[in-house]
């Protein structure tokens, strides 16, 4: 199996888990969601702090070879059951839902069932335990607003 980030920033990610059947795949809150340069080598100043890292899924979808299924766990909730002849998507930050905050603070583990291939792309945010550079204070006469902190 294999994870690709398609998107990481200082509160939202977009991760791609994909692969055949009996493989499984993690995506650790401590490391594999720290924004990163353009060039998605060098990281940023974005450390974990104190805090535990928590991440809520905001959107799910999911497709594959008929009859391949993938299990979605937190520690020790199961979050999906997901099935590839139905495939589908769902907008937890739309359609009158709330993000999945379920054991928010664990690792999202991926496991495909024991038949056929499955993609599964997954909206995740930010919610705690990063640290970020964006500012949401107004400025002030002495402060500059070119740079965070000054």
């Amino acid at each position: 199996m294999a994870k690709h980030f398609i998107k990481i920033s200082e509160i939202d990610c977009a991760v791609k888990i994909y692969g055949p059947a009996g493989t499984v795949e993690t995506i650790d809150l401590d490391v594999d969601l720290i924004s990163k340069y353009a060039d998605g080598t060098t990281p940023r100043e974005e450390v974990v702090e104190g805090a535990v890292p928590q991440v809520v899924i905001t959107g799910m979808t999911w497709t594959g070879e008929l009859g391949a299924t993938l299990n979605i766990d937190r520690g020790t909730a199961r979050i999906a059951s997901l099935q590839s002849q139905t495939t589908t998507q769902y907008d937890f930050s739309g359609q009158g839902f709330m993000p999945d905050n379920v054991e928010a603070d664990k690792n999202i583990v991926c496991t495909i069932g024991a038949t056929g291939h499955f993609e599964l792309w997954l909206k995740l945010r930010k919610v705690s335990g990063y640290s970020t550079r964006i500012e949401y204070q107004t400025f002030g006469a002495y402060d500059n607003p070119n740079k965070v902190g000054e």
